[in-house]
This record gives structure tokens, C-alpha cells and sequence, in this order.
């Protein structure tokens, strides 16, 4: 029954992601978007975990020790998630800016999925509430969170008004331009580590 839920779940976020890529100029990306989540492994892990109300990935999180294989299969192998654009190397993360056509999928990743888990408390304030509330403690390469910000404070304002594509691109430019190409953060690992799961 998981299995049916989570597939209708999954079907009514990529249409989302799908008619907002196709406002942000990018209907490829909301085409290929989350393909993944149909191999067996995704499928049937995220039924597993399926509650309804949020990401089967913080459902796994909570019962096997933080540690989700769900979440490493299905970030990398997705280049809308800024996890995909961490390396590390010598105790150090390594950071690269998310290009363009993937922030822009990232965008309209979030905005749906706020959707999909607020359903009528929805507005459009939202997806920037929960990034900017998130992404403070992501090892996300500035220029990301930078842009993705702005887009979506744009989007809380006037909707897709002033998203168009040649407007977004220039944004992403001028971001882009602001920082370095690569961020390298070194690790501690002799830091006491507290992470709540409740």
C-alpha cells in the first residue's frame, strides 16, 4: 500500500517540478527530474520509510542512526542537489557552485516539495522560509545558497513575473562572479560531533 502512496507522491512532485521548470525555462530538466525514485531501490526503501508529511529520508535518518542510504544513492546520482557538488579531500570539503541548469531544477525541486508536504497551508513564502532556514547549516558552496535565495525571494514576491530565463541566467552571473570557483573548508574530525534526532 506504501508503495502506491509513495508513487502518487512522487508522480504529483515531478508534475510540480515539471510546469515550474517549464515557467523557469528549463522543461528538460523538470522532464528528467527525480527518475531515479523509480529504480527498486529507491522505490521500495522510500516506501519503507513513507509517512506522507515529509521526505522518507529523515524517516530512515531517525531509525537507522543518521546515516541514509537513500539519501547518498539518490543525491548522487541527482545534479539538482548541492550534495553532489561536495568532494572531499584530505580532510577538507570541497565546495563548486551548482551550474545553472541545476540550481534552476533546485529551485523548482524545493518550491514543489513545499507544495506537495503543505498542500492548502501553502504560499509562496514558503520555500524560502524552509532554504533559508536549512541552508545556514548545509555544506553548500555560497554562490549556491546565494542564488537560490535570491530566486526564491523573487519568487515569494511576484510568483514567476520576473523568472524568466535571460533575467535568472544574468542573476546566476552575477552571483557566480562574486566568489571563487572552488571553497575548501577543513574538517575537525576531533570535534565532539552532537546531532539531534527528535
Amino acid at each position: 500500500m506504501n508503495i502506491i502512496k509513495h508513487l502518487h507522491l512522487v508522480n504529483k512532485h515531478r508534475f510540480f517540478v515539471f510546469i515550474h521548470c517549464i515557467r523557469l525555462g528549463l522543461p528538460f530538466r523538470g522532464l528528467k527530474h527525480d527518475l531515479s525514485k523509480y529504480s527498486p531501490f529507491e522505490l521500495f526503501n522510500s516506501a519503507k520509510y513513507y509517512r506522507g508529511s515529509g521526505t522518507p529520508i529523515y524517516v530512515q535518518r531517525r531509525k537507522e542512526g543518521v546515516y541514509s542510504s537513500l539519501a547518498v544513492r539518490h543525491t548522487h546520482r541527482n545534479k539538482h542537489h548541492y550534495e553532489y557538488w561536495i568532494d572531499i579531500y584530505l580532510n577538507n570539503v570541497v565546495l563548486i557552485m551548482m551550474p545553472y541548469k541545476y540550481a534552476i531544477e533546485y529551485v523548482a525541486d524545493i518550491i514543489s516539495a513545499s507544495k506537495v508536504y503543505n498542500h492548502k497551508k501553502y504560499n509562496r513564502s514558503l520555500p524560502y522560509e524552509y532554504f533559508a532556514s536549512h541552508s545556514s547549516y548545509s555544506p553548500m558552496h555560497k554562490g549556491t545558497r546565494d542564488f537560490v535565495l535570491t530566486i526564491l525571494s523573487e519568487y515569494a514576491k511576484h510568483g514567476f513575473k520576473y523568472l524568466k530565463k535571460k533575467h535568472s541566467k544574468k542573476i546566476y552571473q552575477e552571483i557566480k562572479n562574486k566568489y571563487p570557483k572552488v571553497e575548501i573548508h577543513p574538517i575537525d574530525l576531533n570535534d565532539d560531533i552532537k546531532i539531534d534526532l527528535s
